[in-house]
């Protein structure tokens, strides 16, 4: 029997996460999950819990949620001028509230809960779909509920070394591997995507990030629609890359000129629209 924890006050664009639905992608249903997976992980570490469990997803660094019962939490991801420090265990009594005023930082911020948050699976997987209608946002009023296993004197006093903490004011070149499509493109749009400097647009989602840079001609013209992962760099007709994000399509219709490595895909998504960066080419 699940206990009430946390009351949400304010949450502009938050939602429950965990790490995803797998095994789901062939029929048509995207992986979903935090979009921050190592932030997923380190904030379920620090509480004691499964890597993959359900944590909240919070949008912009902007939330307020308020303590109905004594509680452990852990706070990771975007610096989100917070009213309590992040990457450590906070012991929350009860009525006490937590206040994220926006991110400085990155993009995602990650709130786990100790003894794990009680949260419908669809799927195997207690993560927001809004599209296809599994789950939706939180809402102020909504009560976060925590299972009965929780272990507090276990765990108090965790923190992630400052060392680890990632520094999300800087981001590294971003690692991508050649695509399907990577030598069907001229080697000068190749090039351009390598040097060139790509700049995260406003519209940009949990489905999709748009970059705005040098245009990179030359795709192939019509191509049948084939499998795309979470990572694939599509490129349209307008020249501009898509980088399909957790929420994205399984299929695509877009030549697939390269993909983001998985441990990089983390660092992208905490790049908050107007973030500039680069591109360095690797191998799987």
């Amino acid at each position: 029997m699940s206990t009430p924890a946390l009351e949400i006050l304010e949450a502009p664009a938050a939602s429950i996460q965990d790490a995803g639905r797998k095994g789901w992608r062939s029929f048509g249903v995207p992986s979903s999950g935090a979009m921050d997976q190592e932030s997923l992980r380190q904030a379920n570490r620090l509480v004691g819990n499964r890597d993959e469990s359900p944590v909240l997803e919070i949008a912009f660094g902007r939330a307020i949620f308020r303590a109905l019962a004594s509680v452990t939490i852990a706070l990771t991801g975007a610096d989100a001028s917070a009213s309590h420090p992040l990457w450590r265990t906070l012991r929350l009594t009860p009525g006490e509230s937590v206040h994220l005023r926006g991110a400085k930082s990155g993009l995602w911020c990650y709130v786990a809960l100790e003894g794990e948050m009680d949260a419908p699976h669809f799927l195997g997987s207690a993560s927001v779909y809004q599209r296809a209608g599994i789950g939706r946002m939180l809402r102020p009023g909504d009560i976060i509920r925590r299972s009965r296993d929780f272990r507090t004197n276990t765990i108090a006093g965790r923190f992630l070394s400052p060392e680890a903490i990632p520094d999300w004011r800087h981001p590294a070149n971003i690692e991508i591997w050649p695509g399907p499509e990577w030598e069907a493109f001229p080697e000068s749009s190749r090039t351009r995507l390598l040097e060139g400097d790509w700049e995260v647009s406003a519209q940009s989602d949990r489905t999709g990030y748009r970059l705005q840079g040098a245009s990179l001609p030359g795709g192939p013209p019509g191509i049948l629609s084939g499998p795309v992962l979470t990572g694939t760099i599509q490129v349209p007709p307008s020249g501009q890359p898509i980088i399909l994000m957790r929420d994205g399509p399984t299929v695509g219709g877009y030549a697939r000129l390269a993909s983001v490595s998985p441990p990089d895909l983390d660092r992208l998504a905490q790049c908050a629209p107007g973030t500039r960066f680069q591109f360095q080419l690797g191998s799987p």
